[in-house]
């Protein structure tokens, strides 16, 4: 389902006169349709819900293997990339060198940390 049979499939969930308003109301305006109209018209939730379905159910067709590495990219989507976190924590580590060779962080020994803790510990 492309998103403007959903969107079509949303305004044919519409009570009859307020299809018409919306019908009414697309054939007025000039300007591009955009997702804050849907909004208004309460189409854009059920436009992207039956999208969602139709992709849900294209997804379920897959094989295991398929579903697993969609799921995968679905799941890395919602998160920070993991170079975009590895070049920050590149360029942070060279502030903290940069520092320390320049005298403005100090040092503590291995044993002073372990120390520390086992005190922070009790």
């Amino acid at each position: 389902m492309t998103t403007v049979q959903a969107i079509e499939a949303a305004v044919e969930q519409l009570d009859p006169a307020e299809r018409a308003r919306f019908r009414a109301w697309i054939q007025d305006t000039s300007q591009p349709l955009k997702w804050s109209d849907l909004r208004r018209w309460h189409i854009g939730s059920r436009a992207m819900s039956a999208l969602l379905k139709s992709i849900e159910e294209q997804a379920s067709a897959l094989s295991a293997e398929d579903r697993a590495r969609l799921a995968e990219s679905m799941l890395e989507s919602l998160q920070p990339s993991i170079a975009g976190i590895e070049a920050a924590w590149a360029e942070e580590i060279e502030k903290r060198v940069s520092a320390f060779e320049r005298g403005e962080l100090s040092s503590s020994s291995a044993d002073e940390v372990f120390a520390e803790a086992r005190q922070t510990l009790r």
